[in-house]
């Protein structure tokens, strides 16, 4: 049963943000996609009996945690048990970063255990940011949320941890497997020749992967190299150059991949 969702969408001048609120009272597996996008996604943890999967590594969730989960990486919620649960989540481009902000992004933590207290600017901002969507008109709401987005990057240029940490459950030969295909988008890649590099089985890695990113290997190879390649495209390479940089021989084959993950062509995406 749902108790509550809100859902906003905004594109202003080519920044874009969406920032969703979410509570269940009996929320389901099922509910919680397993993705990868070239968005930066935000989630405020206000309660429930979670882990978060970032890449290869486990997360803990305790209210009052925030994640902040780089482009093209790997996540997805993995519940522990039924109960209620409440969370906030902001995606946005690399657009609403401003320029002073940018050298300090590669910097942030994907973790932050966010002081619980009333007055804690992460939660104030948040819980404002849901009562302008429900009373502003949308107009405002949207500008409003482009500029928390830049506000809770500020603040989190700034944010210590509030509590003693647990570290997340780490799958070390995932991680280690994970950073090669990130370093070698652009050369040819098969489950055996990765499993021979990294003296697993075949089966093993197909098995292993599937089990823990809900897809296949190779899926999994062709979405990093889309989302890799929609991010040369906005750069201004062309399409047919974006996909040899992508391992592409064929532009066909590159065409077709990109719109079905994507639903839109690489022209689409052309500075």
């Amino acid at each position: 049963m749902m108790w509550y969702t809100m859902c906003m969408s905004q594109t202003i001048l080519g920044k874009t943000a969406r920032f969703t609120y979410t509570r269940e009272a009996k929320p389901e597996a099922g509910n919680f996609a397993r993705h990868l996008h070239n968005d930066y996604e935000l989630l405020y943890f206000v309660e429930g009996d979670a882990d978060y999967i970032v890449g290869s590594s486990t997360y803990r969730l305790h209210p009052h945690d925030l994640l902040l989960i780089p482009p093209a990486t790997y996540h997805h919620l993995s519940l522990r048990s039924a109960v209620p649960y409440e969370r906030y989540v902001i995606n946005f481009s690399a657009a609403l970063i401003l320029p002073e902000m940018a050298e300090c992004t590669g910097g942030f933590q994907i973790f932050y255990a966010i002081s619980p207290t009333r007055d804690a600017p992460v939660r104030q901002m948040l819980y404002a940011l849901r009562e302008v969507c429900d009373t502003f008109s949308a107009q405002d709401a949207s500008l409003a949320l482009i500029r928390t987005v830049q506000l809770l990057l500020l603040h989190l240029k700034y944010a210590a941890q509030g509590r003693q940490t647990e570290p997340p459950l780490q799958n070390e030969p995932l991680c280690a497997i994970l950073a090669y295909i990130d370093e070698h988008l652009s050369a040819p890649m098969d489950t055996r020749d990765i499993a021979a590099r990294f003296f697993v089985s075949p089966s093993w890695l197909a098995h292993t992967f599937s089990a823990f990113f809900g897809m296949g290997i190779s899926q999994y190879i062709s979405r990093k190299r889309i989302l890799y390649a929609q991010q040369l495209l906005k750069t201004g390479v062309p399409p047919t150059r974006a996909a040899e940089l992508c391992g592409y021989a064929n532009y066909t084959t590159f065409y077709r991949q990109y719109r079905r993950f994507l639903a839109a062509s690489p022209t689409d995406d052309c500075m």
